[in-house]
């Protein structure tokens, strides 16, 4: 048959990267959007940290759970969730936000996180 460029596996580890690469790119984009966020909405600094720190929390607090489910469910079908379940709350950040205000915010880079 044809020869391919690129084997599967080689694509999917690609793919995989290039969607770590966006979720960090998301990630660090909150220090410079905590700006124009608390133009918005009354910071306090605490809120601000609050913000900052989502994410992180997020993503610590599902470590084990995400090993749980990956002996359960296996490692693609968890990575999957958790690409779909980031890429969802980024599309509801902004209406998180109007209905929530900080606190609807926070949640979406919680979920982001995980």
């Amino acid at each position: 048959g044809p020869r391919r460029l690129l084997a599967f596996k080689d694509l999917l580890v690609l793919l995989v990267f290039g969607c770590r690469v966006i979720q960090t790119v998301m990630r660090m984009a909150m220090g410079a959007l905590v700006v124009y966020i608390c133009e918005d909405y009354a910071c306090t600094e605490a809120s601000k940290g609050w913000l900052l720190s989502a994410h992180a929390f997020g993503y610590s607090t599902t470590q084990i759970l995400g090993g749980i489910l990956a002996d359960h469910l296996g490692g693609k079908a968890v990575i999957a969730m958790a690409f779909s379940l980031a890429g969802l709350a980024l599309a509801s950040s902004p209406a998180a936000a109007a209905a929530l205000g900080l606190g609807g915010v926070a949640a979406a880079q919680v979920v982001m996180g995980v």
